[in-house]
């Protein structure tokens, strides 16, 4: 049984990463701004920490059978502490051919998908239909996160992918707290065992979240995917307008 969920806010291909069901909908800040914890306040950690790798007692619990080589960039706990000492990630790339080539097909069904339903399968139209709107680029950092909302709940949660973490965030408060920018943010998750091959899952997200991929106001694209956990296979898929950083 597939997990569905979706999150809309309104106010995708890179090849990663070696450069370094129910639904929802609510408004959020385009800017980053402090983390209020319901018990702690969030202090500011030394910028210059080193990433985690995930070698952690997430592998030792045996949550990653896949052995997917990850490193988040950015977690709970550095290099900004929203939560003392917590390695649940934020930013996560990752060296997995595995994984980021069956990002990449996810996004390239989902970009086909708007092209069509844009463009109505016509090219030529008049006047021209610019490039960003019927063509979401992948965004590198909207990949990462997405990524990490994955990895998240494969490592430390049970049960299906939700639009909100434990933590209390939502894609926005996962965006402010990696310093990234929007104008526009939505997301959408799939998990569960029998949603391991690429195309499936595209299919199943497209027959259930057409409209919002075929959205003009959005032009950033970011397709986040991991196995292991109790669900085996994750995806996230991030729509942003004018993100910022991109890469």
């Amino acid at each position: 049984m597939a997990a569905l969920g979706v999150l809309a806010l309104l106010a995708g291909c890179l090849k990663d990463d070696t450069s370094g069901s129910s639904s929802t909908t609510g408004l959020g800040s385009s800017t980053p701004l402090p983390w209020t914890s319901t018990s702690s306040s969030p202090s500011t950690g030394n910028s210059g920490d080193t990433p985690l790798l995930w070698v952690d007692a997430v592998a030792a619990s045996g949550q990653n059978p896949f052995g997917i080589p990850s490193t988040d960039e950015r977690t709970y706990g550095s290099p900004t502490v929203y939560v003392a000492n917590s390695i649940h990630p934020l930013m996560t790339r990752t060296t997995s051919n595995i994984i980021t080539t069956a990002e990449d097909h996810v996004a390239s069904r989902i970009n086909n998908y708007r092209w069509l339903a844009i463009t109505g399968g016509n090219f030529f139209i008049n006047p021209p239909v610019p490039v960003g709107v019927f063509y979401l680029p992948m965004s590198l950092n909207l990949r990462k996160n997405a990524r990490a909302h994955c990895k998240h709940f494969v490592g430390f949660h049970n049960g299906p992918l939700t639009l909100s973490n434990p933590e209390g965030d939502t894609v926005t408060g996962r965006l402010t707290k990696s310093m990234i920018t929007y104008g526009a943010a939505a997301e959408v998750v799939l998990s569960g065992p029998t949603n391991g091959d690429p195309d499936l899952a595209a299919d199943l997200l497209i027959q259930n979240y057409g409209s919002l991929f075929a959205n003009p106001a959005y032009n950033y694209i970011g397709v986040g995917h991991f196995a292991g956990g109790t669900e085996t296979f994750y995806w996230s898929v991030i729509l942003a307008a004018s993100p910022s950083p991109v890469q």
